[in-house]
């Protein structure tokens, strides 16, 4: 086999036996870019290297980045990873963010911290304070610990809400447990992942 890589971006071959005892090639390019304000990607001076997960340092920690090579994905992988900017930097009590890849798109609904008050009867939610800036992570989303499908989030069984939410299924009371919303790679041992192993 003869590959030639005619980007200046990192490559790698992955060979492997995905219809053993056929050998396959999957074939890995790596690059890392700066979207400008007019929405033009300009390649990074330093590009990113190859790298297996990436977790972060929390008590239950959330894969920040997911391993770069693969020995076979039947479809690309769209994530994100970055942060929700309230609209010409004013603060705001909540916002939407969306991804656009082509025709696919995502969007989450970014609010300000928010906390449940216990009352008499029901517990409800307090207002959302103003925010410039909120991560868009795993651990902004809904779950908790014992919460499989994200245990690094919170809301589940927590005083705290969730910062990020799916704009179309908002927690409206106590006791809804909606899906996580997130853009970016879910954790190996999460519910979401481990229940399409071996597929």
């Amino acid at each position: 086999m003869d590959i030639k890589n005619r980007t200046p971006f990192a490559f790698a071959p992955v060979m492997g036996w995905v219809n053993f005892p056929s050998h396959t090639a999957t074939l890995v390019v790596k690059a890392g870019f700066r979207i400008m304000p007019d929405g033009v990607c300009e390649p990074l001076d330093e590009q990113p290297s190859f790298e297996g997960d990436v977790m972060s340092k929390a008590s239950e920690p959330e894969c920040l980045y997911d391993a770069d090579l693969a020995q076979y994905k039947p479809h690309a992988d769209v994530l994100l990873s970055g942060s929700c900017h309230a609209p010409g930097g004013k603060a705001v009590t909540a916002t939407t963010a969306t991804f656009r890849v082509g025709d696919w798109s995502k969007s989450v609904a970014c609010i300000g911290n928010r906390t449940w008050q216990k009352g008499l009867i029901r517990s409800t939610m307090s207002e959302p304070e103003p925010f410039t800036k909120v991560a868009i992570t795993w651990h902004n989303a809904f779950g908790g610990p014992k919460f499989a499908h994200n245990p690094a989030g919170k809301g589940h069984k927590d005083v705290l809400l969730p910062n990020i939410e799916n704009p179309n299924d908002l927690i409206g009371g106590a006791g809804d447990k909606p899906k996580p919303a997130g853009f970016g790679p879910l954790h190996r041992s999460w519910k979401h992942r481990t229940k399409k192993m071996g597929t």
